[in-house]
């Protein structure tokens, strides 16, 4: 998609507030493109308000790091820091069923509980986390369902 849109001229991201769609967890983003050649630079406005204008990489690389870059300095932490596996989520928009706090869990579900995430919580300012929820996986780690012991 990127490489896509990289052949045209790319006006304006912007990421949206993660409550636009009210009991969702949801990170919407409005691309403005215009078929026409691209240009040199593309606003990026991100959801504090701040903006920026950088040249688009063409290559098919992520452009999520242009949106963190002010000075050239890194994040404190990333995704693959402290993570296994990085995945959209539930994706059925009910994630109440799945995501629970780890604590309140009873003891048989504790089997099924991963310790899970969400960038939201992420603080990028101390370069710390802490895990409070997990997500309810029937599966194992190879795939195949978890049977009754």
């Amino acid at each position: 998609m990127r490489q896509i849109l990289a052949r045209l001229r790319v006006e304006d991201i912007q990421l949206v507030d993660e409550q636009t769609f009210e009991g969702f967890v949801t990170y919407p983003t409005i691309t403005s493109v215009v078929q026409a050649p691209s240009r040199e630079c593309a606003r990026l406005i991100r959801r504090d308000g701040y903006i920026r204008e950088v040249i688009l990489p063409t290559s098919g690389v992520s452009w999520q790091p242009l949106f963190h870059d002010e000075g050239g300095e890194p994040l404190p932490l990333t995704l693959q820091d402290v993570s296994l596996r990085v995945s959209c989520g539930v994706a059925t928009g009910a994630d109440a069923v799945f995501v629970h706090r780890t604590d309140s869990l009873d003891t048989p579900l504790m089997r099924f509980a991963y310790p899970t995430i969400a960038g939201r919580e992420l603080d990028t300012q101390r370069g710390a986390y802490s895990l409070t929820h997990s997500m309810l996986v029937p599966y194992s780690r190879t795939g195949s369902a978890v049977t009754r012991k």
